[in-house]
């Protein structure tokens, strides 16, 4: 499994580093990630596409991922952002994209068997958490597919 985000993502992960905050400190080790080659960044062939996606729900990194992923046959999103994923659906769907929210990433590798289902449950709980997602629509998802 290869893991790419375009360099648009990266950038944003060096800015948002900067702050002492759990979304700095999880930029910081996505940004190690990439250092260590696990995470490939890459740039964006159709920026003007990419460009044209943007909209109050869907900013450059939500854009440039959906665009990465449409150049590179590539068949999985992973994208928590409600409202950009809404958005990004019907295009989606078209492009043969498969959207996929940090959960469903994590059950996966629990079902396969790459990762134990107690460290995907403290994975999970953690986002919960750190993520903001108490109350929202991620965390009704969790509790009920995965927190059974």
């Amino acid at each position: 499994m290869r893991i790419i985000t375009p360099s648009i993502v990266r950038a944003e992960l060096e800015e948002l580093s900067e702050y002492p905050d759990p979304e700095g400190k999880a930029a910081k080790k996505a940004l190690e990630l990439i250092s260590e080659g696990l995470i490939i960044t890459e740039e964006v062939e159709a920026e003007k596409e990419a460009q044209e996606l943007l909209s109050p729900h869907v900013d450059e990194g939500e854009a440039s991922c959906f665009i990465c992923c449409r150049e590179r046959g590539t068949r999985n999103l992973i994208m928590d952002d409600v409202n950009a994923a809404t958005e990004l659906e019907e295009k989606a769907l078209r492009s043969g994209i498969r959207q996929k929210i940090s959960v469903a990433i994590i059950t996966e590798l629990m079902k396969k068997g790459e990762i134990s289902s107690e460290k995907a449950r403290l994975a999970v709980n953690k986002l919960v958490k750190t993520r903001d997602w108490r109350g929202g629509v991620l965390e009704a998802l969790v509790k009920k597919y995965f927190l059974k």
